[in-house]
């Protein structure tokens, strides 16, 4: 390990290496030099991944010749300049050759410009590139040549290289003197120092050189060749260049770590500095800084005393073992001491040097290959999805990230070079936010508000927190989300009264206006050069966010509440969808053609929307919508004054004013650009057949006619006519562009989309076998976690849209049809399904570890995934019952009850998908516009003990008139819900009801019903002050105190209704609801369970006993609905899976009769996977035995080598094969079960063992050599 010199020095420190093209010898060095200990290393003949990336650290940043990515044949020239080093301070200079990298560095001594040179044995191209170079190069500029420049002569080489010094070797040698002298540029490394000893002869040579301008040799500290530590796998020597030059440094940022902060003390102190009490209002601007002042104070104090700070090390490889550590300092110091005897050549210290270095090189090799097998071996939980976003992210050579010079163009249209961070910033704040413009606000009398404005509640405070994602980037103040979740109950005392006061005092303080941009590279750009190839990140201050998060959740309750955004305006709103706009437009144009129309559409796009919108015309826009003044002052004030600073690499600009636009990091950024730019999509005139959809910044208009000339027309009367969409435009401070025409089709057969599914998938299942190997990867469980997870999703995206579930129809045998009879053909996309058929079969096969011939139906039934046309049968069926139950008010629920009625001419996606699954949008119950929980609930009080013994403590100290005790169940498969009402300890009175099959109805609308009865069993008693009723799932308490109802929404709306009509008939009636643990002998409880048993098994009360919301039939559950598909497209796997038992199937089914199943799946998560691979081998014939092999032509005969008797087939090899005699009896010795039982022994989980130990002990799989 080298030195740690202090990170202040006062040099600058190069080192120069030819390692070639070894990833050993450059991993061997980027181990070595610490980033913090040298400045720039310049590598000749670099390693290349196949990406033609070099990997290297986050530590320092990679600089490849300018046509790197351009030429066919790889570069030789690389350098790594170290992050210590600020990114102003330097700036890689354009050359067009793959053999040189060139870079400028601004030093104490003045500008430096470094050529890092691979000059060929046989050309003088690359000198000649460079002498053009320096004559246009600027004199005060200083010149620094490195490299191997591959040329031999007197003047630096031995004198006993005399067999070098080659008339054609000097005269070639005779350019770059030339050069030098031309330049007046001096070596700096002495004469007669070898730099290479060749690999095959042992000879020293020079061609390595360092070269420089007179300026920069009296700066030289040294220059020399370091041969010890030895780099492995190449034959040059280390240069090492340290000069007495200074640049300045990046600047150091400490962060703390939070996820080692110790939560329990900052809790403790902050409970000190901030006291967990209500706090009063505040009552001036005064008293609004001095408080915020002292929650900032307080949580920075905690956060310096308990959060440790972060510790980076420039030597962190996962791979990197002691082992490693150990090898290198055994190989260093034999290359010492073999060099003190290097006029020896047969001295053992040699031979011994070669073996140590070989060593080294072989277990680094190892090294990481273990490092990678273990981490995907084990990977479980977080892991896989650490491991995911590896292979799935766009690939890097893991150097930092660095803005290069960026181009733009004057007024006049010349080119703009920003080469500096200071002017990079300026064009990137150019691009992100633009100039404010005048919105021409028009005089307008603003309507009343819609309803009074409601201040900022502790209850939304609390909500907003706790859905707060724990590890974001904070913003200015540095303090990320974590902080306020973990003392969420002493920072709401004092976040609220503060929160509140923006609006009583009518002041947004400056520090909530001011932001981070962080800056990032858009993926998928040709040109980094451009501003407009990356995208602002803003960062705001967290508690900013907190209070704009409550102001978004009360404005968006607003405006759906009051219906305040029009109807066809998607995206950002909640119960909407992208599929919900395609259905509505897909639609609208089949209704046109079954009416024998046409329809025109043209869709928009906004660039730039958000920087674009113009807080001006937004205040407008709210005010004539009704938005309370004091939301819209609010607004007002928060969007004026605003300022950021820009940050990327490591710089960080001045600070930029936002005269413009709308902050997309803020949680209102999406409900104010709808509120912006709601116009657009109410300019359309259903009356005369037209249609505007939104979805947040897009926009489709669509119109309807008779002929495509006349709906052309009203496309373009839509765009120019007095309100149209140009007037809104030029209002919206909106630049017209000319936009890339895509002609989207004429027939709607949405191929493009499932073409693009298929090849997304194919992508995808192909990243993932790098981790799915037969030998080692993913668990089984993982893989198909992300088959489920990411496949699936991936591949079906806005699937109801585009795909028409399969229906197979029944066919015939063949010698069952009549003459000229054919079977029906199956409905649906079934050749898109063949298709997506074998996507699936690849990520089965990655899944398993089974071999490629194996069949799709084994393949599927081993994965224990779905065919894939059930699978997406079961998309498409649960995103139907989701449309199914949506709001009334939702646009789409209109086009669903036409599309109830099956049409015979251009039937939607809609059509297909009611017809197919036999719903219709009566079958459910609609969500319930708003779907906020009644604040009638309240009075219910419903809580949940943080523990099982803090539940019971409760219940011995209830001291209420009555007990009642609710309880849903599932049994038999009914569903029935009871509540039992106790006085004095004894049960008094019972009801129940059996709800239906489980096919309709799900236990948590049990409970639901139980809280019903219970609260329908108060209201009838009499002479009641307190009541405490006790439910013992907590799912329906949460439902209680939730502000969102979530599910079963018409049964929470009827208890709402129950506690209204309670209030009515108990006034001042006091009611507890809390949760109570099941089955541990709490008397009400075990009574409840058996009367809820009960009524799932059948038996109701009189139907004039129960409340009157539940004597008539309960609407179907749409979860039950879902379970239920789920359960009949399995039993239409095993149905096809039984029908198709021959050949393989059958041998399966006689080892394993469940499969189709997750038994196979559930067996091979306890094994390794090399192990599970084996297994489904086995069980599938598939395996590679002689049998197999003969059959597809692998080897010339199926029988055993081992016994010569028989072919060699899984029952052979396993149960009769004389060879293996011995290893058998011990087998059937220590488990005497798999004796005569193939069943047995492939598919226990007490044989797999022994079956593992047989195979091993035979020798005849390698796979388990390591087992």
């Amino acid at each position: 390990m080298p030195e740690r010199r202090p990170s202040n020095r006062e040099s600058l420190r190069i080192w120069q290496q030819n390692v070639n093209g070894s990833h050993t010898a450059q991993d061997e060095i980027l181990r070595l030099a610490d980033p913090m200990n040298w400045d720039i290393i310049l590598l000749q003949e670099p390693y290349f991944t196949h990406l033609n990336l070099a990997p290297v650290s986050s530590r320092w940043h990679t600089i490849y010749p300018t046509n790197h990515r351009d030429s066919d044949f790889r570069s030789l020239s690389l350098t790594l300049i170290s992050k210590r080093l600020s990114t102003n301070e330097w700036r890689v200079i354009p050359f067009d050759s793959r053999d040189v990298t060139c870079t400028e560095l601004t030093t104490s001594n003045g500008q430096i410009r470094i050529f890092n040179i691979y000059n060929d044995l046989k050309s003088d191209e690359t000198l000649e590139l460079v002498h053009e170079h320096l004559l246009a190069l600027p004199h005060h500029t200083s010149i620094l040549l490195a490299g191997d420049f591959n040329r031999h002569h007197p003047m630096w080489d031995e004198t006993r290289n005399e067999h070098l010094f080659t008339e054609e070797a000097l005269e070639a040698a005779q350019n770059l003197i030339e050069l030098l002298n031309r330049f007046d540029l001096n070596m700096l490394l002495p004469a007669e120092i070898p730099t290479l000893e060749l690999s095959s002869n042992k000879n020293l040579s020079r061609p390595d050189n360092v070269f420089a301008s007179s300026r920069l040799t009296n700066a030289v500290i040294r220059c020399l060749v370091v041969e010890a530590p030895r780099i492995s796998c190449t034959d040059h020597f280390t240069i090492q260049l340290e000069l007495t030059l200074t640049c300045k440094q990046a600047p150091k940022i400490e962060r703390h770590n939070f996820k080692k902060a110790d939560w329990e003390k900052i809790r403790a102190d902050l409970a000190v500095l901030l006291p967990h009490t209500r706090q009063a209002p505040v009552s001036d601007i005064t008293k609004f800084d001095t408080r915020l002042d002292k929650i900032m104070v307080a949580m920075n104090t905690v956060i310096k005393a308990h959060v440790p700070l972060t510790k980076e090390s420039p030597y962190a490889k996962r791979w990197w073992t002691p082992r490693l550590k150990e090898l290198h300092t055994v190989k260093s110091d034999l290359h010492i001491a073999a060099r003190r005897h290097k006029a020896t050549p047969s001295h053992p210290l040699h031979s011994l040097y070669a073996k140590a270095d070989k060593e080294f090189r072989e277990a680094m090799r190892n090294a990481k290959r273990d490092c990678w097998r273990t981490f995907i071996d084990e990977a479980e939980g977080d892991d896989v999805w650490v491991a995911h976003k590896y292979l799935t992210s766009t690939p890097t050579d893991g150097g930092a990230a660095r803005i290069p010079t960026l181009k733009t163009k004057s007024a006049a249209g010349e080119q703009i070079d920003h080469t500096t961070n200071e002017q990079k910033s300026a064009a990137l704040h150019e691009s992100f936010f633009p100039a404010a413009q005048n919105p021409n606000i028009e005089p307008a009398e603003y309507p009343e508000a819609v309803e009074p404005f409601q201040n900022i509640t502790k209850e939304q405070l609390n909500r907003v927190i706790t859905n707060m994602k724990p590890h974001k980037t904070p913003g200015p103040d540095a303090i990320p989300n974590i902080m306020f979740k973990e003392c969420r109950k002493t920072l709401v005392h004092w976040l609220l009264p503060i929160f509140r006061a923006t609006f009583t005092l009518k002041y947004y303080p400056q520090r909530w206006k001011e932001s981070n941009t962080v800056v990032l590279r858009k993926p998928g750009k040709k040109d980094y050069t451009l501003p407009k190839a990356y995208r602002p990140i803003a960062l705001l201050n967290v508690i900013s966010k907190l209070l704009s998060a409550c102001v978004a959740d009360s404005l968006n309750d607003l405006v759906e509440k009051h219906g305040l955004l029009p109807d066809h305006h998607f995206g950002g709103r909640r119960g909407c969808s992208t599929s919900d706009a395609m259905q509505v437009i897909s639609s609208f144009i089949k209704d046109a053609w079954r009416g024998r129309g046409v329809v025109a559409a043209l869709f928009l796009d906004v660039k730039g929307a958000f920087p674009s919108a113009s807080p001006t015309r937004l205040a407008h826009n709210m005010r004539m919508k009704g938005i309370p003044e004091e939301i819209v002052a609010w607004t007002e004030r928060k969007l004026q004054g605003r300022r950021t600073l820009i940050k990327f690499d490591d710089f960080t600009s001045e600070w930029f004013d936002i005269e413009h636009g709308i902050d997309q990091g803020c949680p209102l950024s999406c409900i104010y650009y709808l509120l912006y730019n709601s116009g657009a999509v109410e300019l359309a005139d259903p009356g005369n057949q037209e249609m505007a959809s939104g979805f947040v910044d897009d926009i489709a208009l669509l119109a309807r006619a008779e002929s495509l000339e006349k709906a052309n027309k009203k496309l373009v009367s839509m765009m120019d006519r007095p309100g149209g969409m140009r007037e809104w435009a030029a209002k919206h401070t909106i630049n017209e562009t000319s936009p890339a025409i895509t002609i989207a089709g004429t027939q709607l057969r949405w191929k493009e989309q499932a073409a693009k599914a298929v090849a997304t998938g194919t992508a995808w299942v192909g990243q993932m076998k790098r981790v799915a190997r037969i030998n080692h990867g993913f668990s089984a469980h993982a893989m198909r976690r992300l088959h489920q997870c990411v496949l699936i999703p991936r591949i079906s995206y806005a699937a109801d849209v585009w795909f028409t579930p399969i229906v197979r129809s029944k066919k015939k045998s063949a010698n069952k049809l009549g003459s000229g009879e054919k079977n029906p053909r199956d409905s649906g996309l079934v050749g898109f399904a063949r298709k997506l058929a074998t996507v699936q079969r690849r990520s089965a096969i990655a899944i398993t570890g089974a071999l490629r011939t194996t069949s799709t139906m084994a393949l599927d039934a081993h994965a224990n995934i779905l065919p894939i046309d059930l699978a997406m049968n079961l998309v498409c069926y649960r995103a139907t019952v989701r449309m199914a139950t949506l709001p009334v008010s939702n646009p789409l629920h209109r086009h669903l009850v036409k599309a109830g009625r099956y049409v015979k001419r251009h039937r939607s996606a809609l059509h297909e998908l009611l017809h197919t699954f036999n719903i219709l949008p009566s079958t459910f119950a609609p969500a319930p516009e708003p779907l906020t929980t009644p604040k009638i609930l309240k009075i219910l009080n419903p809580t949940i003990p943080p523990s099982k013994e803090a539940a019971l403590a409760a219940i011995e100290r209830v001291n209420a008139d009555v007990r009642i005790y609710s309880d849903g169940s599932g049994i038999d498969g009914g569903i029935g819900a009871a509540a039992v009402l106790c006085r004095d300890g004894q049960p008094d009175k019972i009801l129940r009801l059996h709800l239906g099959s489980n096919k309709r109805h799900v236990v948590y609308e049990a409970e639901l019903v139980g809280a019903m009865l219970a609260l329908h069993l108060l209201a009838n008693e009499r002479g009641v002050d307190s009541a405490w009723v006790g439910i013992d799932n907590q799912a329906v308490l949460h439902t209680l105190r939730s502000p969102i109802v979530n599910a079963a929404p018409h049964l929470v709306l009827a208890i709402a209704d129950l506690a209204k009509h309670l209030t009515r008939s108990h006034p001042g009636l006091s009611v507890t609801t809390t949760w109570v643990p099941a089955h541990v002998g709490v008397p009400g409880n075990e009574l409840a369970d058996v009367a809820a048993k009960e009524a799932a098994r059948g038996l109701s009360s009189d139907a004039q006993d129960l409340p009157r919301y539940l004597r008539n039939e309960i609407t179907a559950s749409p979860a039950a609905a879902k379970q239920a598909f789920k359960e009949a497209q399995r039993d239409l796997w095993k149905q096809r899976w039984s029908g198709e038992l021959s050949g393989g199937s059958a041998r399966i089914c006689a080892i394993d009769e469940s499969t189709p199943s997750n038994a196979f799946h559930k067996l091979a998560q306890t094994m390794p996977r090399r192990h599970a691979s084996l297994l489904i081998q086995l069980r599938t014939g598939h395996v590679p035995l002689n049998a197999y092999l003969h059959r597809f032509g692998h080897v010339e005969s199926a029988s055993c080598p081992a016994c010569n008797q028989r072919a060699e087939t899984v029952e052979h090899f396993l149960m009769h094969c004389s060879a293996y005699e011995q290893e058998r009896r011990r087998r059937n010795a220590a488990f005497p079960a798999s004796a005569n039982s193939l069943t047995t022994l492939l598919s226990s989980k007490e044989a797999v063992r022994h079956l593992l130990t047989y195979i091993r002990e035979t020798g005849w799989f390698l796979l388990l050599s390591h087992a």
